[in-house]
């Protein structure tokens, strides 16, 4: 039998491998698949020079070389079909083991449906990813099927997956009951497939159907109290030892329509020796925390851009009633973030009188100059005070609202406070006027001209005169300062 020569070898390559590709090229059309629609420029070019080499000149060149020593030539037909099953075969393999190595080991974008009974209808779902990498806050409506969509991202695996929720605060509430509830979920090694991780494909893109603690493939992380069943998170809240306000987001209130908040704009002039990759703040009203959404001031990153640091938050009435001789304290920390540590802070102390409007003011803490301005959104329909007490005695009023806030009269179910009000405009004047604690622990002052005027005939019942000034008066207020 003769030996193999090199030009043998190449002849049953090319051959191999031109109907291995015919093969795929015709499957890839049946199964409307565009992947083989041309084959790579490279193949082309060595497939038509080494098939030019062979028919150039005359087909007896070609003959000459099939039938040279026919006795002794090698069975090119049995070694094409061999190599052909080859080389198909190879290719499965590796693209089998390839495909199951980058659905496991690697992460990769999913969808994750939750329904979460405890998030009213009318409220949205925020969500932010920490781990396997940060995915800024989103906000979902729910569904019309009852389910919440997430955009996630599942980690490689023996990693772990971290997601924040936080349901959309839609009103002001002083509690110490967190909002966020951390869900954490470890990718263990894969068990059987893909279904043991409760994915499905749609579209070649994994969806996440269901995620339990009977899963193999992903698992509660240590320590975690909450769990998935059949698309539910059920955990209740914890509670924490220290009282905060979870407040509404500023978009929330500019798109309700709602009335009733003070828009905050605040910028710090950004100078060369501040440093950083991005930046969070930290609002404080009257020594207590105000989270956004129930969202941790240090979940809320803020991105460096070209211009100035600025801020813009707002807030409704909270528990304003000028304790501090009608002033509120809206302290802000500005913390600049470098490599993940916080690099500088700034402070930013305001002091604020609640319901009125402060036009843009600049001022210089430390290094930094820092411009503000406050806009006052009144309710529309409440426009009336009721003072019991004014003057330029401010020691004296002081005394007059501790004396109601200690009665702890109700009215309406509400608890009545006394709010000190500073002089405006050329009245030199301080007032003391009548509010109510509302259940949410927030201060109403503004009444409609019937509510002040229910409120009055009460203040002036004798059982309250060792409280209130006989003589009080409804002050109709002039929202254009």
């Amino acid at each position: 039998m003769r030996k193999w020569t090199p030009l043998d070898v190449l002849f049953v390559l090319f051959s191999s491998l031109t109907v291995s590709l015919l093969i795929f090229w015709l499957a890839s059309q049946l199964l409307g698949d565009e992947i083989l629609n041309e084959l790579p420029p490279w193949l082309n070019t060595i497939g038509s020079k080494f098939w030019s080499f062979l028919v150039t000149g005359s087909a007896a060149t070609l003959t000459q070389f099939l039938n040279k020593n026919r006795e002794d030539s090698p069975n090119y037909m049995v070694w094409i079909v061999f190599m052909t099953v080859f080389f198909m075969g190879s290719t499965l393999v590796i693209y089998t083991v390839l495909d199951s190595d980058e659905e496991y080991q690697e992460s990769f974008e999913a969808k994750m449906y939750l329904s979460l009974p405890s998030v009213k209808d009318n409220q949205n779902l925020t969500y932010l990813q920490q781990a396997p990498q940060w995915v800024d806050w989103k906000n979902r409506a729910r569904q019309n099927d009852g389910l919440f969509e997430l955009d996630v991202i599942l980690p490689k695996t023996n990693n772990t997956f971290i997601i924040k929720l936080a349901p959309q605060i839609i009103e002001s509430t002083f509690t110490n009951r967190s909002n966020t509830t951390e869900l954490c979920l470890q990718r263990a090694s894969v068990c059987e497939g893909p279904h043991q991780m409760g994915i499905k494909y749609s579209n070649n893109r994994p969806i996440i159907t269901r995620v339990g603690e009977n899963d193999c493939s992903i698992s509660l992380c240590e320590g975690q109290t909450a769990h998935l069943d059949e698309f539910q998170i059920i955990k209740a809240n914890a509670f924490q030892d220290r009282y905060f306000w979870n407040v509404p987001t500023l978009e929330y209130l500019e798109k309700s329509g709602r009335r009733g908040y003070a828009h905050f704009k605040v910028t710090v002039e950004q100078t060369a020796d501040l440093d950083f990759d991005y930046f969070t703040y930290r609002v404080i009203v009257n020594g207590n925390e105000v989270l956004f959404n129930g969202i941790s001031s240090d979940d809320l990153r803020h991105a460096k851009g070209e211009s100035d640091i600025s801020l813009d938050f707002g807030l409704e009435s909270l528990n304003f009633n000028g304790q501090d001789n009608g002033v509120e304290h809206v302290d802000i920390t500005v913390s600049l973030h470098k490599n993940g540590n916080i690099s500088q802070s700034i402070e930013v102390p305001l002091e604020y009188v609640a319901f009125r409007t402060f036009r843009k003011r600049t001022i210089t803490y430390g290094n930094n100059t820092v411009t503000w301005e406050s806009k006052y959104y009144a309710p529309e329909d409440a426009a009336h005070e009721l003072i019991v007490v004014s003057g330029t005695n401010l020691a004296g009023l002081v005394l007059d609202k501790e004396k109601i806030d200690e009665a702890n009269l109700e009215y309406d179910g509400k608890r009545v406070i006394g709010v000190i009000r500073p002089p405006l405009g050329e009245n030199l004047n301080y007032g003391l006027i009548v509010g109510l604690e509302l259940p949410n622990k927030q201060t109403l002052i503004d009444f409609s001209r019937n509510e002040v005027e229910r409120l009055k005939q009460w203040v002036l019942e004798p059982e309250h005169v060792n409280y209130f000034k006989q003589d009080a008066y409804i002050y109709r207020l002039n929202r254009a300062n």
